[in-house]
Order: structure tokens, then C-alpha cells, then sequence
């Protein structure tokens, strides 16, 4: 059984002409984890290459292995669609994979209002024009399993997705509105009223709770929000209990 599940990410170069992609959490695997970008085109604008990641340190609090992939993308001005293969030998020789990831990276420029939206429909983020300081790009990808343990008793709603710009851009200069989306087969049995987008905080190495409204008639929840990074539409397993100190009556 393929139990390998790595916290995959990946992140436009500041051109918009190649990316970076990484994973994390690559447990114990003694042989190089090598991946595979694909970027669909026509004739000579198709693009497909593998590479063996190599170490690059720590993101989200993790550390990471990397690679840039230089020249996966033919323009500047159109939306990429592509997908990510990680894979690796345990040591037992066992070959696993994580993938196909479907990714979109975005223009973002800096008089334009623009949608970013993961390859499943599941998850956009707004922008209004001046969201950054300049002309920038935009990738969203969604992740295997999260950079850190979820909050006790919680699960994740459908998948966890990274949001990033070229950069370094950490922040936006003005809020974004984030939509996070549900279906009935990601819910379950679970209750919609309970359902809260979280951020990961790579400083904290915890799940920031940033609530959110639920929109039931489009079985979403959105909430404004000025970062990118690893978001997550989580719900408790069980009920939610308060606990209440006892009242002390002086006299």
C-alpha cells in the first residue's frame, strides 16, 4: 500500500517564465525523489521535464527539496495549466508516487482585477487592481497532506492548496477575498456551519484559524484575507465544546 503522501508546493520564478517546485515531509526515502513537471502545449511549446530535487533549505517550517524548472512556461501573458510527479524508492525498493498535481499559474498584472483558481474550480482567491506592487504571477497547486498536523480532532475538507506569487510576496497591499468550496462528497456527514478556512503559519509552525462566512447556496466559505501561503477548508470530527471556569463569588 502507498502510504507516502510528501507536503508538495510549488512557486513562480519573478519572470513568470519557470517555477520552482519542492516537497517536504519526504519521510524515509534513501534513493533521490526526482520530479516531473509537465506543461501541455502544441509542437514545440510543450514542455516536460524531469529532475532529481535537491536540498533548499527550509519552507513553511519544513525541510525541503527542490527544484527550478526553467523555461516551463512559454509567456508571460496567459494562464499555464500543467501538472507535478513526485516520486521516489522506499527502502524496500518499493517505487511510489504522488500525482498528477494540477497547477495553474496566472499573470497577476497590477492594474487588473484577476481570479486565481485551483485546476478543480474548489478554491479562488479575488484580487482587486494594486493587490501588489507590482506586476507579478500566481500559481495555486494543491498539496498531498499538510506541512504540519492538523488542529486535534479536525480534518481537511476536500485538499489543502498553496497559493503563491513570484517574488517572495508574502502579503497583499490590500485584502483579496478567499473561497473555499465544498462538495457533498468532501462533507460527508460532517455539519457546513462548522467549517473554517485556516492558514499555515510557517513562523508558529500551527494552523491559523481565520473563520469565514458560509455561503450554503453556493456551498462555499469565503473570508478576506491579505496573505498567501497553505490554506485549508477544516471541520471538527465531533462535537465542539467550551469549557467554562467556574464563577467565584466574592463577599
Amino acid at each position: 500500500m502507498n502510504t507516502w503522501s510528501p507536503y508538495v508546493n510549488a512557486w513562480p520564478s519573478s519572470d513568470g517564465l519557470g517555477m520552482y517546485a519542492s516537497i517536504g515531509q519526504a519521510g524515509q526515502v534513501i534513493t533521490p525523489v526526482t520530479g516531473l513537471v509537465e506543461v501541455p502545449g502544441s509542437g514545440p511549446t510543450s514542455y516536460k521535464y524531469s529532475h532529481t530535487l535537491e536540498y533548499a533549505g527550509t519552507t513553511d517550517g519544513l525541510e525541503t527539496f527542490a527544484y527550478f524548472y526553467s523555461g516551463a512556461f512559454s509567456s508571460t501573458t496567459s494562464n499555464f495549466q500543467g501538472t507535478v510527479i513526485v516520486s521516489a524508492t522506499t527502502g524496500l525498493t518499493t517505487p511510489v508516487q504522488i500525482g498528477p498535481l494540477d497547477f495553474i499559474r496566472y499573470p497577476i498584472p497590477i492594474s487588473q482585477t484577476v481570479d486565481l483558481l485551483s485546476a478543480n474550480g474548489l478554491l479562488k482567491l479575488h484580487l482587486e487592481p494594486n493587490s501588489l506592487p507590482t506586476d507579478a504571477y500566481g500559481l495555486v497547486i494543491p498539496s498531498t497532506a499538510p506541512p504540519g498536523a492538523l488542529p486535534f480532532n479536525y480534518t481537511v475538507v476536500g485538499l489543502i492548496y498553496n497559493v503563491r506569487a513570484s517574488g517572495a510576496v508574502v502579503t497583499t497591499t490590500q485584502p483579496g477575498v478567499l473561497w473555499m468550496y465544498y462538495t457533498p462528497e468532501t462533507l460527508g456527514n460532517l455539519d457546513p456551519n462548522t467549517l473554517h478556512i485556516y492558514w499555515w503559519n510557517g513562523n508558529t509552525l500551527q494552523w491559523d484559524d481565520l473563520g469565514g462566512t458560509l455561503f450554503a447556496p453556493w456551498q462555499a466559505v469565503y473570508k478576506t484575507v491579505d496573505r498567501f501561503g497553505v490554506y485549508a477548508l477544516l471541520a471538527p470530527l465531533g462535537p465542539i465544546y467550551s469549557t467554562y471556569l467556574p464563577l467565584i463569588r466574592k463577599h
